[in-house]
């Protein structure tokens, strides 16, 4: 039965359910020896695009952790910590330089996974301002940097 509904499509299912490692083995040994009709297209189709959504989830928190930086540099008036922050952002920038050579499409996402990462950044950087014990300021609502800006490795806002 090779119909997608037939025993070997179950079978499919249940490896790629029980044992992701032991089905992305099979899936491979089965491309290698050309048996392109056994492979579990459903199951490939998946993966694939859960591989995609993994890479925008990192490269999504690496620029998190680069807003958030930014924004504790911008807002802080802490000077025992500036440096330490300032290696973060470089860190957290040397991550993203990282991101997009091996994945060069991602550039393309950054406006969007910026807009989408601000609330979590702001609220790590809130209270990272509030452990300071300082007069914690209004952070903005909305991101006040551009791509450019997050990306680039001198940008150090004032």
């Amino acid at each position: 039965m090779n119909d997608k509904n037939g025993v070997r499509g179950a079978m499919h299912e249940r490896l790629y359910e029980t044992d992701y490692v032991a089905w992305t083995e099979q899936q491979v040994q089965v491309l290698k020896a050309g048996r392109l009709e056994e492979l579990d297209r459903d199951g490939l189709i998946e993966a694939l695009e859960g591989f995609g959504r993994m890479e925008r989830r990192a490269f999504k928190e690496t620029l998190r952790k680069t807003l958030a930086y930014l924004l504790k540099i911008q807002f802080s008036h802490a000077s025992e910590t500036r440096q330490a922050w300032l290696d973060k952002l470089q860190g957290y920038r040397e991550d993203i330089e990282f991101q997009l050579a091996d994945t060069p499409s991602l550039l393309r996402h950054v406006d969007r996974l910026c807009i989408e990462a601000w609330p979590q950044a702001l609220a790590s950087a809130q209270r990272a301002l509030e452990h300071l014990d300082e007069e914690v300021p209004v952070l903005p609502a909305e991101c006040p940097y551009t791509a450019e800006q997050v990306l680039r490795f001198n940008h150090v806002p004032e």
